[in-house]
C-alpha cells in the first residue's frame, strides 16, 4: 500500500509496536519461563512481518 502511511507515521507506528512487543516478551517470558520465549520470538516475527508490508 505505498502511501497509506506516510514515513514518519510509520515509524512512530513501528516504535509503538515495539515497545509493546518487548513488553509482552518480558511479560510472557516471566510468566510461562523458557516455553514463552517461542511465544514471543513468533509474534516478533509477525508484527515484524506486518509492518514490512505496511511500508511497502
Amino acid at each position: 500500500m505505498p502511501g497509506f502511511l506516510s514515513d514518519h507515521a510509520a515509524a512512530s507506528l513501528w516504535q509503538a509496536c515495539r515497545l509493546e512487543i518487548l513488553r509482552r516478551m518480558l511479560g510472557i517470558a516471566i510468566s510461562s519461563g523458557n516455553s514463552g520465549w517461542v511465544d514471543a520470538i513468533w509474534s516478533f516475527a509477525v508484527g515484524a512481518a506486518g509492518v514490512a508490508m505496511v511500508r511497502s
